[in-house]
C-alpha cells in the first residue's frame, strides 16, 4: 500500500488555511459590522485589530432600519412564498412529466422529449419580452401568478 507522509501535506493545508482567511475575513467583517453604529463601521478597519471584528458598541439599528423603514420583511416573505410555491408545484408537475417519459410509451415520445431538451438551450433573455406581453394579456402584471406560473412551466 502506498501511503503519503502527512508532513508532505502540511504546506498544502497551510495554504488552504490562508486562502480560507482571505475568503472568510471579509464576510466576518460584514456580519459584525451590521451590529455597529453607522459611524463606527470603517473606524477600525486600518490597522486590523480585534476591534475590526468585534464591535465596541453593539446595536441593532441597521436591522431596525432595514425591516421597519424599508419594508425588507415584506420583501423577504414575498421571496420565500414565491420560492416555496415555485419549487413545490414545479416538483409536482415536472415529476409527473418525468414519470410519464420514463414509464410510458406513447406516439411522439422521442420527439416530445427532444423538444423538452431543446427548450433548455433557449436563453431566458430570448423569451422574456414575449413572456411579459403574455402576462399583460392575461392581466397578471403585479401579481404572484406572473412570478410563479412561468417558472413552473419550464422544461
Amino acid at each position: 500500500m502506498n501511503r503519503i507522509n502527512p508532513n508532505r501535506k502540511l504546506p498544502l493545508y497551510t495554504l488552504h488555511m490562508v486562502l480560507l482567511l482571505f475568503v472568510f475575513l471579509p464576510l466576518i467583517f460584514a456580519f459584525t459590522s451590521s451590529f455597529r453604529p453607522m459611524e463606527d463601521i470603517y473606524r477600525y478597519v486600518s490597522p486590523l485589530s480585534w476591534k475590526t471584528f468585534i464591535p465596541e458598541h453593539f446595536t441593532l439599528e441597521a436591522y431596525q432600519t432595514i425591516f421597519v423603514e424599508h419594508g425588507f420583511g415584506k420583501a423577504l416573505l414575498n421571496s420565500l412564498l414565491i420560492a416555496l410555491l415555485t419549487v413545490a408545484v414545479g416538483i409536482l408537475f415536472n415529476g409527473m412529466a418525468g414519470y410519464a417519459f420514463a414509464k410510458f410509451t406513447f406516439p411522439g415520445k422521442k420527439l416530445l422529449f427532444l423538444l423538452v431538451l431543446l427548450s433548455y438551450m433557449v436563453p431566458f433573455e430570448l423569451i422574456s419580452i414575449n413572456l411579459y406581453a403574455m402576462m399583460i394579456d392575461l392581466k397578471w402584471i403585479d401579481t404572484y401568478l406572473a412570478l410563479i406560473v412561468p417558472c413552473i412551466l419550464t422544461a
